[in-house]
């Protein structure tokens, strides 16, 4: 499984660090940044006026996250996307295994510019959306990471009995409960009134939505591969707190519940190389 750019997906992330350092600054977005001269808008050069950590991350305001991340420094960034699982190579199977994808090095860091751009998914930042999946899903698990699976056991094809147990990957705390909780709202936010709002009436995810349009501030590639799947923030699902996973690239079943659309992706994806894999998630608490 290939890796690629992530864009405003990784906005999690430095939310994440915030709530664990017991950041939530405001900031008053004009549409724009200018950083040692460079300018870094947001979508559309639209600007949002006020905003807390909540209303930015439902608004994806670029401007906000810069602002955070300069104030957090790029230690805590890379120690938070490495806790969450960016930059680890997955192992699914064998002979199936998920790129690390690229976390951008200490120095190259130190460039304020480059910074600014790893403050929302931009620069040299690379992932997998099976890691995007892992990442929302320790969200969802209470801040408990577990990396992907396939399998959970061997199964007799005659009579269903179950065989032999595989081993599941462990369990690691990278939030705080606290932490979680407060992420799990505040992506439920960007759903009701935010950048998501098109998942809004999908009960855990359900099928028969709308068309889902790029979102805001994505660093998604122009051409046929930038047809992929990407998480759109969190429901509020029969069962508490689903990741809500989107298809673009199947455009017979935009967005499908995560267990109709795994073979529906994998045959007809051709960006991000078979993303329905990514649906392994449902397989990690």
């Amino acid at each position: 499984m290939q890796a690629y750019a992530v864009g405003s997906v990784f906005k999690p992330v430095l939310a994440a660090a915030a709530l664990e350092a017991g950041l939530a600054p405001e900031y008053d977005c004009n549409g724009a940044v200018v950083v040692d001269g460079q300018i870094f808008r947001c979508a559309g050069g639209v600007p949002h006026g006020e905003v807390d950590l909540s209303a930015a991350l439902a608004k994806s305001c670029n401007g906000y996250f810069i602002r955070l991340g300069q104030q957090l420094g790029a230690q805590a960034l890379l120690q938070q996307a490495q806790a969450l699982g960016f930059g680890r190579s997955i192992g699914l199977a064998e002979g199936l295994t998920a790129q690390s994808g690229a976390l951008p090095g200490a120095e190259e860091l130190t460039q304020s510019g480059q910074l600014a751009n790893f403050s929302f998914g931009q620069g040299s930042l690379l992932a997998t959306p099976l890691q995007v999946a892992a990442m929302m899903n320790t969200i969802a698990n209470g801040g408990v990471y577990r990396a992907p699976c396939l399998l959970d056991c061997a199964l007799d094809e005659t009579s269903g009995e179950e065989l032999s147990a595989f081993a599941r990957p462990q369990a690691e705390r990278v939030l705080t409960e606290q932490t979680a909780a407060a992420l799990r709202t505040m992506l439920e936010q960007t759903v009701a009134e935010g950048t998501a709002q098109d998942a809004s009436g999908l009960p855990g995810g359900a099928a028969g939505a709308r068309p889902v349009p790029p979102r805001p501030g994505s660093s998604r590639p122009k051409g046929k591969s930038a047809r992929t799947c990407g998480s759109r923030g969190f429901t509020r699902p029969r069962i508490r707190n689903t990741p809500s996973w989107s298809c673009r690239t199947d455009r017979r079943r935009r967005r499908s519940p995560a267990r109709r659309c795994l073979h529906s992706c994998a045959r007809h994806c051709t960006g991000w190389d078979k993303c329905g894999i990514v649906l392994a998630f449902l397989q990690m608490v």
